[in-house]
């Protein structure tokens, strides 16, 4: 699928998302259908589905705080319009499930954005060119009482190691 295509589809299933949310949380409590799952929960996979796909329909063009704030501030509306809203009571364990599961849904498509990145900069990752991490220099690195260390630019000079992106974490890993 072209990158076009993807983000316009992703751009337009954020808006459905929203809507979604908007519909669901003002609709009368009567007319409600629960999954038998506890609120908080059934607003954190809500949030958490929408902010993992508005992040990643808007988020490089848009910025990933822009994103994931726009999200909050439309789960605090929609918790205090649902105060109007009959058999409905708007709280704040709601909005902050809500908050929380956009922040998980923005940072798991962050992290998949870095993780593909990183296979991309490396030339990718075919089944014969796989790296085999070296788990023996980890068990030696410094933060876990080895006396092995290297430093970031030692890893970027030498054309069989590199270091993981991870701040604190030294990888080594031999092609």
């Amino acid at each position: 699928m072209r990158a076009g295509l993807l983000r316009t589809s992703l751009r337009f299933l954020t808006g459905v998302c929203v809507g979604l949310l908007g519909l669901l949380s003002l609709l009368p409590g009567q007319d409600m259908v629960r999954t038998g799952f506890p609120g908080p929960l059934e607003h954190f996979a809500a949030y958490a589905g929408s902010g993992a796909i508005a992040l990643a329909g808007y988020g490089l063009n848009r910025g990933a705080v822009r994103v994931i704030g726009s999200l909050w501030v439309y789960a605090g509306i929609l918790e205090y319009l649902q105060q109007f809203s009959p058999g409905q009571n708007p709280a704040l364990v709601d909005f902050a499930a809500s908050a929380f599961g956009a922040l998980c849904g923005g940072v798991a498509v962050f992290l998949l954005w870095r993780w593909r990145a990183r296979l991309h900069w490396d030339g990718g990752i075919t089944p014969s060119s796989r790296p085999r991490t070296d788990f023996g220099a980890l068990a030696e690195a410094p933060f876990l009482g080895g006396a092995y260390s290297r430093s970031a630019s030692s890893a970027s000079t030498s054309p069989n190691m590199r270091g993981s992106w991870l701040a604190g974490i030294d990888v080594v890993t031999r092609r």
